[in-house]
């Protein structure tokens, strides 16, 4: 299945890095400087430090090229921010 996965915190990582094996997905993160580190690094430092992320992970920084080809969508965002990730940025 595609799965796109809205959130790059602890959450989001865990769950794309547990079902990356399974299916194909793509993690999105809000913040463009954390986008560019998870792609360098391929680890999430901030949010989940010593798990490396697949390589068959990608990490967009926008939302439409995330979602638009994928299946189904999972939000690992904390529930007081659910609306910010889902707006344009400014």
């Amino acid at each position: 299945m595609k799965i796109a996965v809205l959130g790059a915190g602890a959450w989001g990582t865990a769950i794309s890095i547990n079902l990356c094996p399974r299916h194909e997905l793509r993690l999105w993160a809000r913040d463009a400087e954390h986008v560019e580190r998870l792609r360098a690094e391929r680890v999430n430092q901030r949010y989940l430090p010593g798990c490396p992320l697949p390589p068959a992970i990608p990490c967009p920084s926008l939302i439409p090229p995330c979602i638009s080809p994928m299946a189904m969508g999972a939000a690992g965002v904390p529930a007081i921010r659910t609306g910010a990730p889902f707006r344009s940025p400014s």
